[in-house]
């Protein structure tokens, strides 16, 4: 008899196991509307495997928390529109992705977020979404109708839908806009050529890279602004940095610092950082030492203090302040007059059911009596 339960119990476990095994998984919902300005979709494949988004990218899709992706194309009249749409956890993997997938001469067509278009492509971002789109035959209302496709987007609020602030610590003054990348790992970071190695930034401090490229007066520079969560991670990181000599440059730098410092890297080229609040913020490139110093200057970390102070007072605010102040008088009428019947009605009800009772000396005293017969 044990021995059957067993066995039945082995076959349920067995059984359940390959239901669980053969049951359907629920397809990705679809990132992309029906139609949206006259485009209907006429087809569509959806994925959340980053590999089938981007084969090339898709390390850094992954590195980006890279949710899903849809591939479609939309018909109208004879017209064909094909869109690849990409969704991230939050902005910053769409606005780090956005980054890394823009070309040179991209100009901005002011869609979503973020865009960038050259010819009949089409980039933009817009909060935790990125769109790909390449029209056949591209016209004057393209932008106009992506700008209703990016209205139309089911995208993340609060939040999650907050760009990176270490973006807003680089400077605009010679900034080369189409060389702006943002970097949230490791992959990013050996993608630009970054001088810094993976162990001084740090990613598992939760540090967060900003670069672009700048036009100095003696040539053409690099900027990086790592953002730490606090200035005491930071000051770890500098002093770990000042003490970390690439192989073969033969230098040997202190670990009490304070102001600029420069540090011949192995390509032969000088690496000046500076530490300002939670920022580290470096420069390199085959230009002068003042104006490597003066570009790192520029950054500098500005502390936002939020007040906690009252809400404007607006006319609905008004109304209700005001309805709010005639429910307060009524309900102390309402307590007044419910305090008069108690301790007066109290009295003519003794006197009515009890009319051979007396008053007492002091309650008769206390009693004011109203002679209308008079």
């Amino acid at each position: 008899m044990e021995g059957m339960l067993r066995s039945l119990i082995s076959s349920f476990v067995l059984l359940s196991t390959v239901l669980a095994h053969s049951a359907p998984v629920a397809a990705p919902a679809p990132l992309l509307p029906k139609s949206f300005a006259g485009w209907q979709k006429t087809s569509s494949v959806v994925s959340t495997d980053p590999a089938k988004a981007d084969a090339a990218n898709a390390a850094l899709l992954k590195e980006y928390s890279f949710t899903a992706a849809e591939t479609a194309t939309y018909a109208r009249d004879n017209e064909k529109l094909q869109l690849r749409a990409a969704s991230f956890t939050d902005a910053t993997g769409a606005i780090g992705t956005f980054s890394f997938y823009l070309k040179p001469g991209m100009s901005d067509e002011n869609i979503g977020d973020r865009s960038a278009a050259v010819g009949d492509h089409v980039l933009f971002q817009r909060a935790n979404f990125l769109v790909d789109a390449v029209f056949d035959h591209p016209s004057p209302m393209s932008a106009a109708e992506l700008r209703e496709l990016a209205a139309n987007l089911k995208t993340v609020t609060g939040g999650a839908a907050t760009p990176p602030s270490v973006i807003n610590n680089l400077p605009s003054k010679g900034l080369d806009p189409e060389s702006v990348r943002y970097i949230a790992g490791p992959v990013g970071l050996g993608m630009i050529g970054s001088p810094l190695p993976n162990n001084v930034v740090d990613f598992n401090r939760s540090a967060e890279l900003a670069t672009a490229q700048y036009r100095v007066p003696s040539g053409l520079a690099s900027l990086y602004v790592v953002a730490y969560p606090t200035p005491q991670i930071a000051v770890d990181h500098e002093r770990a940095l000042v003490t970390w000599v690439p192989s073969g440059n033969g230098s040997n730098q202190q670990t009490d610092i304070s102001g600029t410092l420069s540090i011949p890297t192995a390509e032969g080229r000088d690496l000046t950082f500076r530490r300002s609040g939670p920022l580290l913020v470096f420069v390199t490139g085959q230009i002068s030492s003042g104006d490597a110093n003066d570009l790192v200057q520029l950054v500098n970390y500005r502390a936002e203090v939020t007040w906690n102070e009252p809400a404007p007072v607006t006319g609905r605010a008004i109304g209700g302040l005001i309805v709010g102040i005639f429910l307060l008088v009524a309900l102390l009428i309402a307590i007044l007059l419910i305090i008069m019947i108690f301790f007066g009605g109290s009295v003519v009800l003794l006197q009515r059911f009890f009319p051979n009772r007396q008053i007492l000396p002091a309650q008769r005293d206390s009693l004011i009596k109203l002679n209308l017969k008079d």
